[in-house]
């Protein structure tokens, strides 16, 4: 006769659809604040009916702005965790509940779904955050991490470019070989000790998200209390700072890349931080990037990928370029992109009142489309939450700038970015194997980044 062996009983499918009652709120509320956990609390305005959230669950720590011994071992960590737990993620993503542990300034741990049985959920993967370490478990988490920072020379070009863009203008960063170096001199004990103190010392914060109710939260916090030290020390809140721009300062990486093509990012910022800069670059970066695709990509058959676009750094609005060439070196490409900034001004000038606002129109329409699901509702919401930007209204307050912008305030901004000489810039150069022999760029009044730590020690702060 043959065993039969019947699939385990799952124990987190939802049982209970029930939709709880709320208060109306015009904005997440802070509803619970002990023992160094703060929770907030919003229902679903779209998706009310739905008995569905959303849960992160923040462990910040100051420690990997402090030391990259710390920005190591959270990687390390959260490795370690999400591969013990892969057994009960699966069960819950079965049940309709993704989890997953991300690291950054500490650990962030998500639950997305059906919300009966998160509690439960929630109290066995509490129980994992001391995970146990081997010698061989440990010897492959270093190995997986190491493999992972050499891989990224082998990927698409500008890729790299973007990585190494935001590695820059963002504290908290290290050279990858940099991190490989610690990864390697790192032992077990010195991650299990890490982990104790980190528990002992740290903030904890709850965005709860859609279909909970105050008491749920306060269950939560009760459980969140219990996982941890019973002697634990409330650090402060700690975000990775932002580069404070400043007039005619040029930041400059450059790195040779183990693939064959070159990529460049050149990003000009505009020297007045706010929203009305923000929504200028917002209208213009569609029609700015079509244009760069058009005439660099399709007529002159320079690149793979090629585009503008408008960054978020912090208060200020960066924009720019960004290119993935087979055809030119770095020095040559950059001498390109100087040409087109030119040549789009002549473009810019010529748009009319009409094309203007269909431009406008466009991007309205974008902003102020319902949310297709709970994540997209949420997103805006939750980011303003992450950067302590408690009046919630980032959103609302880019839709009304843009409402405002008018085709002399894009001109404007252009002229102040791009076209100005004494607005602060970064260049990321990526060199591949084809273009060794060709020169970097070399911008004016720049300042080459060789050790991106060192950099962030010293650079001003928003």
């Amino acid at each position: 006769m043959v065993a039969l062996n019947f699939p385990q009983v799952n124990r987190l499918l939802p049982e209970s659809f029930a939709i709880k009652s709320r208060a109306a709120q015009q904005k997440p509320e802070l509803v619970l604040e002990q023992a160094g956990i703060k929770a907030w609390i919003y229902p679903s305005q779209v998706f009310a009916d739905q008995p569905k959230g959303r849960l992160d669950i923040v462990f910040n720590s100051p420690a990997a702005q402090q030391e990259i011994k710390a920005r190591v071992a959270f990687s390390l960590w959260r490795d370690l965790y999400n591969l013990k737990q892969s057994a009960l993620r699966h069960e819950a993503q079965a049940a309709g509940i993704d989890v997953w542990l991300s690291d950054g300034n500490g650990l962030t741990l998500n639950l997305d779904g059906f919300t009966d049985k998160q509690p439960q959920l929630l109290e066995q993967l509490l129980t994992g955050l001391t995970p146990q370490i081997t010698e061989e478990r440990f010897a492959q988490a270093v190995d997986r991490y190491v493999r992972g920072l050499a891989n990224q020379s082998r990927q698409v070009p500008f890729r790299q470019a973007f990585w190494a863009f935001n590695s820059l203008y963002r504290g908290g960063n290290y050279n990858p070989e940099q991190l490989i170096a610690t990864a390697n001199a790192m032992t077990p004990a010195d991650l299990q000790q890490f982990i104790g103190a980190t528990l002992k010392a740290n903030q904890v914060r709850v965005f709860a998200f859609g279909n909970y109710d105050k008491q749920d939260v306060t269950n939560l916090v009760a459980k969140l209390s219990k996982a941890l030290p019973t002697e634990r020390q409330t650090t402060d809140y700690t975000q990775s700072p932002f580069w404070l721009p400043a007039a005619g300062q040029t930041i400059v990486l450059q790195r040779d890349i183990d693939v064959t093509d070159v990529a460049l990012v050149d990003m000009h910022v505009h020297p007045v931080k706010g929203m009305a800069q923000r929504a200028a670059a917002s209208v213009l970066a569609s029609h700015f990037s079509n244009q760069a695709f058009d005439k660099l990509r399709t007529e002159e058959q320079l690149a793979y990928a090629v585009g503008g676009t408008a960054i978020d750094l912090n208060d200020y609005t960066g924009f720019g370029l960004y290119i993935q060439t087979p055809v030119k070196g770095p020095a040559d490409m950059q001498q390109r992109f100087d040409e087109f900034k030119t040549q789009y001004w002549e473009t810019l000038q010529q748009v009319t009142p009409e094309q203007f606002a269909t431009l406008k129109q466009s991007l309205s329409v974008s902003l102020n489309e319902p949310p297709k699901n709970l994540f997209e509702e949420m997103q805006p919401l939750v980011s303003d939450w992450y950067r302590e930007r408690f009046d919630f209204d980032s959103k609302a307050k880019l839709i009304a700038a843009v409402e405002q912008v008018t085709l002399q305030d894009v001109q404007a901004f252009y002229q102040q970015t791009l076209l100005n000489p004494q607005a602060a810039r970064i260049s990321v150069q990526m060199r591949g194997t084809s273009f060794r022999e060709q020169p970097f760029a070399t911008l004016p009044n720049q300042q080459v980044v060789k050790d991106i730590a060192e950099f962030q020690r010293n650079m001003p702060q928003q």
